[in-house]
């Protein structure tokens, strides 16, 4: 160096080695290789060869398929410099659904899983600054194959408007659909519990807008269902008193059975400080999460708690957490994902999930999911392949969420890391075994202005609007909590 000369620094071999172009500081990216080092002044070049002779290897398997386990094949992976952001190499799942990201000279790294096999709506999941290590995500593929297809009867409904939901189990995220009137039709089968049988849950509104009745269809053959399969959804509901320390309501429940998720949310009781929890009791469940949530109409945000259980409880002592979101917030100029955290209970959280997602002039619909630390309260996106610019968000007409998540099984982000993947990979798992959990959301919607008193929220945790309800390899570390 040569004071008062300025330099500019170069790498030829940025998987290998980048350097800082002003200051000339390398630093190792991958090996074993080598990158050409070189710098310039006045006009004159010198290089150096810089030479890695190793690295630490991580693999990375991506599970699912019909009976929740089997290894996805043909997954396409992506991993980028956990510091700048840049993209280094990319890998494809094998028949076991594994792939192998070799010579990493960091210990730290940023992971993404492409779906982008629907050529009408994709997702991307990326996994930010995370631990070099093995890592096992539960995915599912774009089109799974339909192992049974039928009509549901569900008759005889409560008095009244009827309006209920539908919901198949399923692999970390219940696969629910709302029916309005006593049928639905076209339901498919995609997935299957161990034994191979599938089961369906039902609910039921009647005018009042609360939980009126209950049915189900457990163990069915999926060769054998076809035609229209009647339930009954008069089954008594389960009524659970409650007390909290602020106003706050029952959102929903997330039932395990038999390894399968099951998301029951439909009770539109009010806010208050004490009331009923009314939801559907499940043959032979392995497990219950009582989910309450106070959301806000006016600013898009809401905190909640979830209470994790072998059966329902006689009664339910719910603290409201000391959490806030706001401000969430998309950069188009410097591709940044920006929020506000605040409230006493930041400490025990283990991590956040921004997410984008926007449609296309051709009414094609892209997601960017985003999982870090979450002491960040803002992300810039890493950067793409070529060949996967339509997952670059525009300018304008993109719906944000963030999202904040802490559960009593775990403590930070790389332990959530490390317990996902000994879960099957995704948060669910985690979930349930956890006694309890704490979260807390806002969202901005391009197209749906907030209004006070609208009630207005997505399925299972999506946000109206531009937010899909259709199952991806991006959801598999959403936390799925039914929300209103």
């Amino acid at each position: 160096m040569v004071p008062g000369v300025p330099f500019v620094w170069s790498s030829d071999t940025p998987v290998v080695a980048t350097v800082l172009a002003n200051l000339g500081l390398a630093t190792a990216v991958s090996g074993p290789g080598q990158a050409l080092i070189t710098a310039t002044a006045a006009g004159i070049s010198g290089s150096a060869t810089l030479v890695l002779s190793g690295g630490v290897s991580m693999t990375v398997q991506i599970i699912g398929g019909p009976m929740g386990n089997a290894g996805q094949a043909g997954v396409r992976l992506l991993r980028n410099d956990p510091t700048t952001g840049a993209f280094l190499a990319e890998a494809t799942t094998d028949a076991l659904g594994m792939a192998a990201f070799a010579g990493i000279a960091t210990p730290r790294t940023t992971i993404s899983v492409v779906d982008d096999g629907d050529p009408t709506e994709g997702g991307i999941l990326t996994l930010l600054d995370i631990p070099v290590g093995d890592l096992v995500l539960h995915g599912s593929a774009s089109s799974p194959p339909v192992l049974a297809t039928f009509d549901v009867d569900l008759n005889p409904v409560p008095s009244g408007q009827a309006f209920g939901s539908v919901t198949l189990g399923a692999y970390g995220e219940g696969d629910a659909q709302f029916v309005f009137g006593t049928s639905a039709l076209g339901i498919q089968v995609r997935e299957v519990q161990p034994d191979g049988l599938f089961s369906l849950l039902t609910e039921a509104d009647g005018s009042s807008g609360r939980l009126e009745g209950c049915g189900m269809l457990l163990d069915q053959d999926p060769a054998t269902a076809t035609g229209t399969l009647p339930i009954d959804t008069t089954l008594p509901v389960t009524s659970v008193p409650y007390t909290a320390s602020a106003p706050i309501a029952p959102s929903g429940v997330i039932v395990l059975r038999k390894g399968m998720d099951f998301e029951l949310f439909l009770d539109e009781a009010p806010n208050a400080t004490s009331g009923t929890f009314l939801l559907c009791t499940v043959l032979d469940a392995d497990a219950y999460a009582f989910c309450f949530e106070d959301f806000d109409d006016l600013t898009g945000s809401g905190v909640g708690t979830t209470t994790v259980s072998a059966a329902p409880p006689a009664s339910f002592n719910v603290t409201v957490p000391s959490l806030s979101l706001a401000n969430p917030a998309f950069d188009f100029a410097s591709q940044t994902v920006s929020w506000t955290a605040s409230g006493s209970d930041l400490g025990q959280m283990d991590a956040s999930d921004p997410l984008l997602c926007w449609s296309d002039a051709g009414g094609n619909f892209f997601e960017r999911c985003f999982f870090v630390d979450p002491a960040q309260t803002s992300i810039v996106l890493p950067e793409l392949p070529a060949d996967l610019s339509a997952f670059e968000p525009p300018a304008t007409g993109v719906f944000v969420e963030a999202d904040i998540f802490g559960a009593d099984a775990v403590a930070g982000y790389d332990a959530l890391l490390d317990a996902v993947s000994a879960a099957g990979g995704t948060l669910e798992g985690v979930l349930f075994q956890s006694s309890a959990a704490l979260f807390a959301f806002a969202e901005l919607d391009p197209f749906l202005p907030l209004t006070a008193g609208d009630g207005r929220r997505g399925q299972a945790g999506g946000a109206p609007g531009l937010r899909r309800s259709s199952r991806s390899t991006t959801e598999a570390l959403r936390l799925r909590t039914p929300r209103r």
